[in-house]
């Protein structure tokens, strides 16, 4: 009884500290997050992917609460907070590469299609009369 007594009281001490951590990282994410999404979503699509966006947020919070609260009950507080971080750094770990490496891709496609489209420019070498520095020699009869 005082183990499970201890662990209680650790749980009423470590939750507020876990909980105010979480609520602060999501405020980090969220402005982060529209942000990039405001810059490459078109403005008649915009409203659609933030909508998705909260929504995914909500799905996470509503799936692994639960879960995390019946792992609670059967091993305990400390261990199943514990393996929920683990699972959450790993799943944001694994997010933030794919969309990393996407962004990556997304912005190299995007290189190659302006630099197709771009003009050429005067004394390039798509023009070479245009880089001589010495003028033309006026030949005629206005002397």
């Amino acid at each position: 009884m005082a183990q499970r007594r201890e662990t209680y009281s650790g749980f009423l001490i470590w939750m507020p500290i876990w909980v105010i951590y979480l609520q602060e990282f999501r405020g980090i994410i969220r402005p982060i997050a529209t942000g990039y999404i405001n810059r490459r979503i078109p403005s008649d699509q915009r409203a659609t992917v933030l909508s998705i966006f909260q929504l995914s947020a909500g799905l996470v919070l509503a799936i692994m609460v639960p879960q995390a609260g019946a792992l609670a009950d059967a091993v305990g507080f400390r261990e199943s907070f514990g393996l929920l971080l683990i699972v959450m750094i790993g799943a944001g770990g694994l997010f933030a590469f794919l969309w990393r490496r996407l962004h990556i891709r997304d912005q190299m496609r995007l290189a190659v299609r302006l630099n197709s489209m771009a003009k050429p420019q005067a004394g390039t070498a798509h023009n070479p009369t245009s880089m001589r520095s010495d003028p033309q020699p006026q030949t005629g009869s206005n002397e």
